[in-house]
């Protein structure tokens, strides 16, 4: 992926962020939203070619946001990143199937899903397997409040 557009909608501000810069790095542009409804609204103003969000956040969760982007735009490139991949496995296979979204569980390393993105850029029907969606572990770290950065 030499360029291209990246919302990036995670609750953890610091998160959010950090990955925004390992994106920029690889000469991506990259915008940032801090739960499902700015990161509607964001995508609403500003379409991307991907859209990387955290599943659960305030107000509007990762994949009900995918829902109402996708009303807009089916063919939207996801990626979907949490530390709680057990409680949404069910809804994630559907994901999967239908859609060929990328799958991250937290913490994950950020070259990854650069490489994730980069490999998946350039295939139309994106290819995941539900066998590899990885299970939950604790997660290291906290989430803080975020606001969205544009």
């Amino acid at each position: 992926m030499e360029s291209g557009t990246v919302l990036v909608v995670d609750d953890d501000e610091s998160f959010a962020e950090l990955i925004a810069v390992k994106l920029c790095s690889r000469g991506l542009e990259v915008r940032t939203a801090h739960d499902g409804f700015d990161g509607c609204a964001s995508y609403f103003r500003n379409p991307s070619d991907w859209v990387v969000t955290d599943i659960p956040m305030p107000n509007l969760d990762g994949i009900e946001m995918m829902r109402s982007i996708r009303a807009l735009n089916p063919q939207v490139k996801t990626g979907y990143m949490s530390g709680a991949m057990d409680e949404y496995r069910a809804l994630l296979e559907r994901e999967i199937r239908a859609f060929g979204v990328i799958v991250l569980l937290k913490p994950f390393s950020f070259d990854n899903l650069v490489d994730d993105l980069t490999r998946a850029d350039g295939d139309t029907a994106l290819t995941a397997n539900v066998v590899d969606l990885p299970s939950s572990r604790p997660a290291p770290f906290a989430c803080s409040k975020a606001r969205e950065q544009r």
